[in-house]
C-alpha cells in the first residue's frame, strides 16, 4: 500500500509542477503582451504628436524662419522639405538641433548641414521633442527667462 501511496504523491507532485510551469508560461506571455501593448501605445502617441506637428508646420516653420533670421534662399530650402525632414532640421523631431540658434542668425552653411544630417537620420524615426531640454533652453535663452532685464 505504501508503494501505491508514494506513486500517487509523485504523480500529484508532477501535476503541480506542470501546472506551475503552465502558469509561469502564461504569466510570461501576458507580460510580453502587456509590454507590446505599451510599446504600441507609445508609438501611437509619438505618431499622433508628429501628425500634429505636421499639421502646424506652416506656423512652426514661419516662427523658425523669423527667430533664426533666415535668408530668402534658406527659407525656400526649408519650405521645400518633406514635413518630417523639416521638423527634424528644426530640432522638433529627434535630437541634435536647436530650434533657436543663439548667434541670432542661422547661416546658410549651418542650415545645409542640418538638412543633410536630417536626411541621413530620417531612416531612424526619432521622437517628437526628443531633445526637449535643448528646446527648453533655447526658448529660455530667446525669451531671456532667468535673466535680469
Amino acid at each position: 500500500m505504501n508503494a501505491e501511496y508514494g506513486e500517487d504523491d509523485e504523480a500529484e507532485e508532477a501535476e503541480h509542477e506542470e501546472a506551475d510551469a503552465t502558469k509561469d508560461q502564461a504569466a510570461d506571455t501576458a507580460s510580453g503582451e502587456l509590454q507590446d501593448a505599451v510599446q504600441v501605445s507609445d508609438d501611437l502617441a509619438a505618431e499622433f504628436e508628429i501628425q500634429q506637428l505636421c499639421a502646424d508646420l506652416k506656423y512652426i516653420r514661419e516662427e523658425y524662419i523669423q527667430i533664426n533670421s533666415l535668408e530668402r534662399g534658406d527659407r525656400t530650402k526649408l519650405e521645400k522639405l518633406n514635413p518630417r525632414i523639416a521638423l527634424r532640421t528644426m530640432g522638433l523631431i529627434g535630437s541634435g538641433n536647436r530650434f533657436y540658434e543663439s548667434e541670432g542668425r542661422l547661416s546658410s552653411h549651418a542650415l545645409a548641414g542640418r538638412i543633410k544630417r536630417a536626411l541621413i537620420e530620417i531612416k531612424e524615426p526619432g521622437l517628437p521633442f526628443e531633445d526637449w531640454q535643448n528646446l527648453l533652453e533655447s526658448f529660455s535663452e530667446k525669451n531671456r527667462l532667468g535673466q535680469e532685464l
